[in-house]
């Protein structure tokens, strides 16, 4: 009698250790499914994050230096064309001229090939509060000529920014 109750005893701890185990298991494999969703999600947000902080130290700072009047973007303007004209050869082509949202000059330039240092120069020009688009980059024999377009933004009373 006592060897059917050990027998019986160990039996029921085996059926009832199979059956946790397989529970384990199944709530093992919900949990990693969960957890798969939820990193998922989390890179999903740390991606926004990583945005988020672009468009705060790029973005930012240039939509918070837009002119306000019509009069400052063109001072602007005439700034920087004054302050890179004689050292960068630049030349204007079109003087400042207004679409819906900015102000734009177009400008030439013609450096010599063996003046890397001011072709560097040139090819890292920054505009504070617009922006520099090239439009043309040519090689002339010795010289390397092309154009951009000189951008600025501002608020003005009827512009698409103010929409």
């Amino acid at each position: 009698m006592r060897k059917i109750v050990i027998t019986t005893i160990f039996i029921s701890l085996s059926v009832i250790m199979v059956a946790s185990t397989f529970w384990f298991e199944n709530d093992m494999q919900r949990i990693e499914n969960i957890n798969k969703i939820h990193i998922r999600d989390i890179k999903k947000l740390q991606e926004v994050s990583h945005i988020n902080k672009w468009i705060e130290s790029h973005v930012v700072p240039i939509y918070r230096n837009i002119p306000k009047d019509s009069q400052k973007a063109q001072d602007l303007l005439v700034d920087f064309f004054d302050e890179y004209s004689q050292d960068l050869n630049l030349r204007i082509l079109k003087f400042i001229y207004k679409d819906n949202r900015s102000y734009n000059m177009n400008i030439s330039f013609s450096v010599k090939k063996d003046d890397t240092h001011k072709l560097q120069e040139l090819l890292h020009l920054k505009y504070k509060t617009g922006f520099i688009e090239f439009t043309k980059l040519r090689d002339e024999g010795e010289k390397i000529v092309g154009d951009f377009k000189l951008i600025q933004p501002y608020f003005g009373s009827k512009n698409a920014l103010n929409k």
